[in-house]
């Protein structure tokens, strides 16, 4: 994991690898370097895309999304399918 991709902002993940087929959350990283990734799962991209685009702090908040921690090994079986980049509040 590089700093680059734990910028704030928010990331759809893939992680189909743990999966039978194609699977896909969001991470979501404040200001603070803070990852949190979402409670649902989806079966494309775009869904998950959908989520990331309206995803704000409050929303991750009032969803409990759980935090987010690289462990070696199991966490590297993810990629970024898509970034989005937070714009200044």
């Amino acid at each position: 994991m590089n700093n680059e991709m734990m910028k704030p902002g928010v990331i759809v993940r893939d992680i189909s690898s743990e999966y039978d087929g194609p699977t896909f959350d969001v991470l979501f990283i404040n200001n603070a370097g803070v990852c949190r990734y979402s409670n649902d799962v989806f079966d494309t991209e775009q869904e998950a895309a959908l989520l990331a685009e309206r995803c704000t702090e409050a929303l991750v908040d009032s969803e409990a999304w759980d935090y987010y921690q690289h462990s070696e090994g199991y966490s590297d079986d993810w990629k970024i399918a898509k970034r989005i980049e937070r714009k200044a509040a």
